[in-house]
């Protein structure tokens, strides 16, 4: 099989995400979530050109908000619902089918947090940018140049081990020509958190801190490879943070980056 292709065959039974987009008066809905919208915008940007490059149609909302996750998580489930009611009322306006979002807590918050704290689901199918780009792929959509790189994936908790995508990111990246693709002696199911997840970041900086730099220095930084891939912006900002701390030899990439640089080459 030619380089930079994924085999349809090989996405089983996994959901027809092109045709699910394909079914609203645009493709889909693109969620960039707070993190990336408001302190990354460029890597919203680069999973947006993705999309382009796919000929792809898609809208967003002017005044995205938060999905509310954190609410959640930290119990408030009033104010919660209450923040989820202003977010499903947004994309009823815009008749919103299908969602896609790069944000891995997003991603659970729509996909499986709102069923279970809402008692219904939302008025459409949910999914992850790595599940769209990967039948992109499959589907000849888009052309990967080359880009010659050693990496490894880090398995977000919130979409790994919460919504089981595992194989979705790593297929993407072994499409990339040129690019290997190392894992940690723990991944998948066995991933160690980077320490960031159910709203940590905000109230135990210090403890994410420590958490993430010894998974770095533990596991990332022995297998001597050029980069970093994560799914998850709390993962994002927790390993970029201590990277840029201890100026370690590191680089760090959203997904959606990688494969527009790739798309770029």
């Amino acid at each position: 099989m030619p380089k930079g292709r994924i085999a349809k065959k090989s996405l089983g039974k996994k959901p027809d995400v092109l045709r699910t987009i394909a079914t609203g008066k645009k493709a889909f809905t693109y969620w960039a979530g707070c993190t990336y919208r408001l302190k990354y915008p460029e890597i919203g940007r680069s999973a947006e050109r993705v999309f382009k490059k796919g000929k792809l149609k898609f809208n967003k909302l002017e005044d995205e908000g938060c999905c509310g996750a954190f609410l959640f998580l930290a119990g408030y489930k009033e104010k919660g619902g209450e923040n989820a009611g202003k977010v499903l009322k947004q994309l009823r306006k815009i008749e919103t089918r299908a969602l896609v979002t790069g944000c891995a807590g997003c991603y659970r918050a729509f996909s499986k947090l709102y069923a279970e704290h809402l008692g219904h689901s939302p008025p459409f199918q949910t999914f992850h940018t790595s599940q769209l780009i990967e039948e992109m792929i499959a589907n000849h959509r888009v052309n990967l140049g080359i880009l010659k790189m050693r990496i490894t994936y880090h398995d977000p908790c919130e979409l790994g081990k919460h919504c089981e995508v595992y194989e979705e990111p790593r297929n993407v990246l072994k499409a990339i020509p040129g690019v290997e693709l190392i894992e940690t002696p723990l991944n998948r199911s066995e991933a160690i958190c980077c320490g960031a997840g159910g709203g940590a970041w905000a109230l135990y900086t210090d403890v994410c801190m420590e958490s993430s730099h010894e998974k770095l220095t533990g596991e990332i930084l022995p297998l001597k490879v050029d980069a970093l891939v994560t799914t998850c912006p709390n993962c994002y900002v927790n390993f970029l943070y201590n990277m840029q701390r201890h100026e370690m030899p590191l680089k760090i990439y959203d997904l959606s980056q990688l494969v527009d640089a790739a798309l770029r080459e």
